[in-house]
């Protein structure tokens, strides 16, 4: 009687196990394109992420290459668009995982301040480029930023280049 019990059940047991094994395959597939959207999601964050802090970069370039920052006039004062700035800002604001720090560190360094708050516009710190590659390292991950040289923080000119020449030309070289 016991083997007629068992030979009774195996169907119900197949079938039962063949629901259960089509259960997983589904929830397991289910979860596996979950996570890839996820990490695709992730990687397209970081991606914006890192777009916006590359032009904050270009902002401060174009920044420091319009300020009298050895004390004489720019070299090469170029005019840019105050949109790239600002797209800059509102990205990172967006994107960034601390915006707070990293947003602030950038507008130290471009020596952006609010006249209602403070009267007089602190300038450009160049301390402050080097603080904000140490946030743009961290705001993607990477190893820590570990160079520093007093004497380069910001290229100003470089043979060949329209800074050399007009740096030449008010030498009288």
């Amino acid at each position: 009687m016991k083997g007629q019990n068992m030979t009774a059940w195996a169907p119900w047991i197949a079938f039962v196990a063949a629901i259960v094994s089509s259960a997983l395959v589904a929830w397991s597939g289910f979860r596996l394109h979950h996570l890839e959207q996820e990490t695709q999601r992730k990687h397209e964050i970081l991606q914006e992420r890192k777009s916006a802090l590359f032009d904050a970069l270009k902002v401060i370039d174009l920044v420091y290459a319009n300020e009298p920052l050895t004390g004489q006039a720019p070299l090469n004062a170029k005019e840019w668009d105050i949109e790239l700035a600002r797209d800059a800002m509102n990205r990172m604001i967006i994107y960034c995982q601390n915006p707070q720090r990293t947003v602030g560190t950038f507008r130290r360094a471009i020596g952006l301040y609010d006249p209602s708050v403070s009267g007089q516009p602190p300038g450009v710190d160049l301390r402050s480029l080097e603080a904000f590659r140490k946030d743009i390292a961290r705001e993607l991950s990477l190893p820590e930023v570990t160079f520093t040289d007093p004497n380069m923080v910001w290229i100003a000119s470089l043979a060949g280049t329209a800074e050399a020449k007009e740096g030449k030309k008010r030498r009288g070289d």
